[in-house]
């Protein structure tokens, strides 16, 4: 340390800051150069003060890593203080300057530079500020308030930064190509600029951009493509460029090693069959055997003596095992090792049988070894694959009620079966227990994919009464081999009663009606009356089919009446069906009652109550009559060809039969059909009446009076007409159909002063122009027909014929010919003429 008096004359400043003088202005700044790593820069410290007595200073300047100052460079500059002397060291990373004399003559006022000092720039690239620190003093010792201003001291030169010291490629397929990338930056101040890279590492070649601009940065891309296998290589990876500083690297590892890989195929089908998996291998190396196992599912058997060489395997010898485990193992050999053919394709198959449910079932290699003609292991993956199982799914009923069936019908009856998959299912074959039934279809049958099939089975000898049996249905279902379905049915002889109520007027009558195919002797029922309705003995009368036999009705309840009809004779009802009995109804309010009738029973000759099943219980209901019926419409109009619908309603709302009959007084006019629609068809003088009636006699009608039709449509017999002016023609009007109700037209012009036209379609050609003439109907039909009026135009508008003639000049007004016809004008050469005031072209 130099002039420790003066230095310890300066620190003593900073006791007196409190009582520094105020001035305006009293500021040092300092101005910094730049330059590259390893050359000098100057530092320049400039001094404004107003202040006359300013006597020391002390200048701590701070300086970057890597940059140090020129030993002795501290100098004073110009005369701004001729009588002071300046001291400089390093204090940490702070450049101390201070400037005193022993006489403490002021530094004179003003502004300029003070000193200077030099700095060794590093390898340090950057832009740093240098921001001093300043303490001033005057003569007397007391500190001077002041300001610091800094500067900026750039070091030029680009550095080079990677974002990761090392790369692990991992396991790499020789042959293939794998990319990762290292992110570089330039952390300098100026262009980084790249020729190229070193390293060591067989099959690492990288893309590198060619500059990176101050503070950008990019990706270098290291492509790895390994030739040969490996355990595993190390290096690294150096990129060469101008950067400054220390030498930037990556450390690259990876295991290259080459692709022998095993892979099982994946195969489906449908449950019982059998089908082929595929063992294939794709290799680098020459593999002179293999070895694997595939743990199979109970779904899946293995079939044995199936395992089949590919070509490229032919010459090498092959053994396969099956064990209890479900282990298939595999062993392809050779005896000479002579290695697989190709490097790639199939190496043998085999097959399984399928006996599972649908779904996917894995075959995944274990304990794989592929071997070299050495014995190494070359083995660089396996993969699996799969069997998928389609399975047909039977559903049917596992109870088969067949019901009620008469002996008189048809012994058929229809069994479904439902395939609720996607594949096929097979009825191969169906079984009776017992020898009761038999099957009527053809076996095996085939139902499609979610599809539902009938299966007819027959009783072979119907009985009387009940019956059951169990059927086997052996189908091609896993769950299903063998579904067993129990049937169960029971024989009848039908013989039914029905009851339909009736009335004449003011009587209610139940008509009971026997249907039967067994003789049915007596009879016996109960007939339940609703409230306020009664009947009796002497209101039962028997029908010509009970002849001989006796009827008894008493009543056993309130509303409750017993009918026993009997023969003592024991005789049958005669004939199979028809009316047995009827029975009278009185009360109030009977219409619209229901009669039910209970514990219906029917005896044969024998005794046996042969009634037909859940037929014991009927009932009858009285009907409601028609009281009066009216129309929608009491009169119509309708011209020929219209309809019109007519509504019937009859009273009450609640009438039982509401059938209506329609019927017209004169078919040539009108017709109507079942649903009330009229239609005209014909005129006549008298006008005709259509007339609803209802069942019981009702009835309403509706007179119809039918007008002749409107026109359907009109026609002209010239729709264009080409003329010249003093033209007259006639226009005739078609009308359809004939007998329209009115043949009167009329006749307009779209222009009168080009034509005009009559009443009766005379059309008049007044002038030159274009016209539209229109005849329109007038009974409300709006329909119309136009002709369209053109004038003759160049030479066919001069001459109306032959024996026209004018004079023919040039377009000088030259005469070519006097008294020209149409026949000398096409004689004429081919240009432009004067004929009749119009210029004309002849082609």
């Amino acid at each position: 340390m130099k002039c420790l008096s003066q230095r310890l004359l300066i620190a003593a400043l900073s006791l007196w800051m409190g009582l520094a003088s105020v001035h305006a202005a009293n500021v040092v700044t300092v101005t910094a150069g730049e330059g590259a790593p390893g050359q000098e820069a100057t530092v320049t410290v400039a001094l404004a003060t107003d202040a006359p007595d300013v006597a020391a200073a002390e200048i701590r300047v701070p300086l970057p890593e890597g940059v140090e100052p020129v030993e002795g460079s501290a100098s004073l500059v110009g005369n701004r203080a001729p009588a002071h002397s300046v001291t400089a060291d390093m204090n940490g990373r702070e450049y101390v300057i201070v400037l005193f004399n022993t006489t403490l003559t002021a530094i004179p006022s003003g502004d300029g530079d003070l000193l200077t000092f030099k700095v060794s720039l590093g390898d340090n690239p950057g832009r740093f500020s240098l921001v001093p620190g300043v303490k001033l003093s005057d003569r007397k010792g007391n500190a001077i308030a002041s300001e610091a201003r800094g500067g900026s001291l750039n070091v030029l030169a680009p550095r080079l930064e990677l974002s990761t010291t090392s790369i692990d490629f991992g396991r790499v397929p020789i042959r293939s190509e794998v990319v990762q990338y290292v992110e570089v930056r330039n952390s300098g101040t100026t262009t980084l600029s790249f020729d190229g890279y070193n390293t060591g590492v067989e099959g690492l070649t990288a893309v590198m951009p060619p500059q990176l601009a101050e503070g950008e940065s990019a990706n270098i891309e290291l492509h790895y493509a390994p030739s040969i296998r490996s355990a595993g290589i190390y290096g690294r990876f150096l990129p060469k460029s101008d950067g400054v500083g220390r030498s930037q690297f990556v450390r690259i590892q990876s295991v290259p090693f080459s692709v022998n890989e095993l892979h099982i195929g994946s195969a489906s089908g449908i449950s019982d069959e059998e089908v082929t998996v595929s063992v294939s291998m794709n290799n680098m190396e020459p593999i002179a055997g293999a070895d694997f196992s595939v743990r199979l599912p109970e779904e899946l058997d293995f079939v044995e003596g199936s395992v089949v060489r590919a070509s490229r395997a032919s010459h090498l010898s092959v053994e396969s095992s099956f064990g209890p485990d479900r282990r298939l193992r595999i062993v392809l050999f050779g005896l000479s090792n002579r290695v697989v053919q190709g490097n790639d394709g199939e190496l043998l198959s085999f097959r399984l049988k399928l006996k599972g449910r649908s779904g996917y079932y894995s075959l995944t290699p274990e304990k794989t070894r592929l071997a070299n003609a050495a014995g190494e292991d070359m083995t660089s993956q396996v993969y699996g694959g799969s069997v998928s199982i389609d399975s047909p799914s039977l559903s049917s009923p596992s109870e088969w009620q067949i019901g009620n069936v008469a002996l008189s019908g048809e012994n058929k009856f229809n069994y479904s079966v439902y395939n609720s998959s996607n594949v096929p299912l097979t009825v191969e074959k169906i079984v009776f227990l017992d020898d009761i039934a038999e099957c009527l279809t053809g076996m095996p049958l085939v139902v499609a994919p979610f599809e539902q099939r009938d299966i007819s089975i027959s009783v072979k000898e119907p009985k009387f009464g009940k019956f059951a049996t169990t059927m086997n249905l052996y189908t091609n279902d896993p769950d299903n081999r063998m579904k067993s379905v129990s049937v169960s049915g029971n024989f009848y002889s039908p013989n039914e009663m029905s009851f339909a109520g009736r009335s004449d007027g003011d009587r209610f009558f139940i008509d009971a009606s026997l249907a039967n195919e067994e003789p049915i002797a007596a009879l016996q029922l109960d007939v339940v009356c609703p409230e306020g309705v009664s009947t009796g003995e002497s209101l039962l009368e028997l029908s010509p089919r009970a002849a001989g036999h006796s009827a008894t009705l008493a009543k056993v309840d309130r509303d409750r009446y017993r009918i026993v009809i009997f023969s003592l004779k024991n005789t049958p009802f005669a004939g199979n069906e028809g009316l047995l009995f009827s029975l009278g109804m009185e009360g109030v309010d009977v219409a619209g009652k229901q009669i039910r009738f209970e514990n219906i029973k029917l005896s044969s000759t024998s005794g046996v109550n042969i009634t037909t099943p859940d037929s014991d219980l009927q009932t009858g209901d009285l009907p409601v009559p028609v009281v009066s019926l009216s129309l929608s419409s009491q009169s119509l109009k309708l011209r020929v060809g219209q309809t019109s619908t007519l509504t019937a309603t009859v009273s009450p709302d609640d009438a039982t039969d509401k059938t209506i009959t329609w019927s017209s007084s004169d078919s040539e006019v009108v017709i109507v059909d079942e649903n009330g629609q009229v239609t005209a068809v014909g005129i006549k003088d008298a006008g005709a009446i259509v007339t609803a009636t209802a069942v019981g006699g009702a009835s309403a009608s509706c007179h119809v009076t039918v007008l002749a039709p409107l026109a359907t449509s009109i026609e002209l017999d010239q729709t264009l007409v080409t003329t010249k002016p003093g033209d007259e023609f006639q226009l005739t009007a078609t009308v359809l159909p004939s007998e329209a109700s009115s043949q009167e037209l009329e006749w307009s012009s779209s222009d009168e002063v080009v034509a005009t036209v009559t009443s009766t379609g005379l059309v008049s050609i007044l002038s030159e122009g274009e016209a539209i003439i229109t005849v329109s109907t007038t009974d409300g039909s709006n329909l119309s027909a136009t002709c369209e009026i053109k004038m003759l135009s160049g030479i066919d508008g001069i001459y109306a014929d032959n024996a026209t003639v004018h004079d023919i000049y040039t377009l000088g007004g030259v005469l070519v010919r006097c008294n020209a016809t149409r026949s000398d004008f096409d004689k004429l050469q081919p240009g432009f003429y004067i004929i009749d005031g119009k210029k004309i072209f002849k082609h």
